[in-house]
């Protein structure tokens, strides 16, 4: 296992913390899925993939994938066309609650 730079966020650091507790025998796997909200099956999971590939394990095999719910690019384009014509004085978010009255 080499050095390598991972970019994680808060709550991959606060597992990271908490699975090498476990790997360590400090910390059962019980408990550590009561520290972090998750089953102990997914603590098993977590720490066979830390065991296996170290940090970068914990992080999210989705970071850097677009979202299965963005809008096709053409439809975008149209959307901030219209708004650009029609809206130019509004504000974004006045834009967003104008278009989506449930986003208060």
């Amino acid at each position: 296992m080499g050095t390598e730079l991972v970019a994680m966020s808060t709550k991959e650091l606060e597992r990271l913390e908490v699975v090498r507790r476990v790997v360590e025998g400090r910390l059962t796997q019980a408990k550590a899925g009561e520290f972090i909200g998750l089953s102990e099956r997914q603590v098993r999971r977590l720490c066979a993939a830390f065991e296996e590939r170290g940090p970068v394990g914990l992080v999210s095999g989705k970071r850097g994938q677009p979202s299965n719910r963005r809008l096709r690019d053409e439809l975008r384009s149209q959307a901030i066309e219209i708004v650009r014509e029609r809206y130019a004085d509004f504000s974004p978010t006045l834009v967003s609650h104008l278009f989506n009255p449930l986003a208060t």
